[in-house]
């Protein structure tokens, strides 16, 4: 990864409203305990990558953020946290028909959410999805991880080769 990447990939997790893009938030996390929780899951997938040895002060978000920006870096918590969540979350047709979308500048519909079983919470970090009565409709792109994802993560993968890893 070029030094240009990772200034703009550190300045968009710097600056993102959700810890890590939102990627490690279960569907479940309606109950106590959340950041915890996320905390937990950050070590457990840190310690699997980057050995036993791993690990963060538990504090607010934003200085676990510069804590995982010095160890493991960007780089690494792209390839090794951020690009496997993603797989883990959506499968590569569902990726492959929201890129199309996002390259055409167009919203998918509620035919594009029900044939993903795209509930609301499911939908994000890509899509901010509300509820009209008893449908759930897009309401926007999430711009920010859409962009991080569409323009430079997945330019850094087709360089790189890092999707067949």
């Amino acid at each position: 990864m070029d030094n240009k990447l990772k200034d703009k990939l550190t300045h968009a997790l710097q600056h993102s409203k959700d810890f890590l893009y939102g990627l490690p938030v279960f569907y479940d996390d309606y109950k106590g305990g959340r950041q915890e929780r996320i905390y937990n899951w950050l070590r457990e997938e840190g310690k699997k990558k980057w050995g036993e040895n791993f690990d963060f002060k538990s504090r607010p978000y934003d200085e676990v953020t510069s804590q995982l920006l010095e160890n493991p870096g960007i780089e690494k918590l792209v390839e090794d946290i951020i690009i496997p969540r993603v797989r883990e979350l959506y499968t590569p047709a569902l990726i492959d028909e929201l890129r199309i979308h996002w390259s055409n500048g167009s919203k998918p519909n509620e035919v594009f959410l029900k044939r993903y079983d795209l509930t609301k919470g499911h939908a994000y970090p890509f899509l901010i999805v509300n509820e009209y009565g008893y449908n759930e409709r897009v309401a926007s792109w999430n711009t920010e991880w859409a962009i991080v994802w569409f323009e430079f993560i997945e330019e850094w993968i087709k360089e790189k080769g890092a999707l067949n890893k």
